[in-house]
């Protein structure tokens, strides 16, 4: 039964995630890309985050990752993109900040 539960409710977070719906369990969150750092704000806090503290930047199940640390990431919805043209000038910002390449699982390899 407990092993339901988690299945059913990773898919539903998938779910959510990919279509953009974030607001309904976070809040409404922005990601602001500084010239020095990434700057998190939503109703309750604000944080910035240097480039040089990027992990890794990870794609699958129709997000993005920005690993911070080993429990930290920004996470991205494909679908916060309104055009291919934002999410390759995303992806090239994070490219020359971080000097880092977009990792991706293998199911979304051949979504790439």
């Amino acid at each position: 039964m407990v092993v339901y539960i988690f299945v059913v409710v990773r898919l539903l977070v998938k779910l959510m995630l990919r279509d953009g719906k974030r607001n309904d369990f976070i809040g409404k969150q922005t990601l602001t890309m500084h010239d020095e750092y990434i700057e998190d704000e939503n109703s309750a806090t604000s944080s910035q985050t240097k480039y040089t503290a990027v992990e890794k930047i990870c794609y699958g199940y129709g997000c993005y990752y920005i690993y911070i640390g080993s429990m930290k990431a920004f996470v991205i919805p494909e679908a916060s993109f309104s055009s291919e043209m934002q999410k390759q000038d995303f992806l090239s910002l994070l490219a020359r900040k971080t000097g880092l390449e977009v990792i991706c699982s293998k199911r979304s390899q051949k979504k790439l």
